[in-house]
């Protein structure tokens, strides 16, 4: 058994290929890190998470949703609007009574 130096030819192919893995190692590398930092914001965000807003919505929209006679929804909201809208047409009809 001879030991010959490789062709040009192998080398090419030789060279080519530990250019491949390189890529490969750094791309398997790139997506560990990837991964990693999903994990971690993951992470992060759910201890950051509010335990008690789905309460906060549940009961506001049961507060707003429901009419009976304990709660008003947005009948209230209604009254409310048509209380100040009366208040300020007569705010209006007052002051327009009251130049003219």
């Amino acid at each position: 058994m001879t030991n010959k130096p490789p062709t040009e030819e192998e080398l090419k192919l030789y060279r080519k290929k530990n250019r491949e893995e390189k890529m490969a190692t750094k791309a398997t590398y790139n997506m560990f890190l990837y991964l990693l930092f999903l994990f971690v914001l993951f992470g992060a965000s759910y201890l950051q998470r509010d335990l008690r807003s789905f309460h906060y919505k549940w009961n506001l929209e049961n507060y707003l949703l429901v009419n009976d006679s304990s709660r008003l929804g947005f009948s209230g909201v209604r009254i409310l609007l048509n209380i100040k809208h009366k208040f300020y047409f007569c705010l209006v009809t007052k002051a327009a009574n009251k130049y003219l």
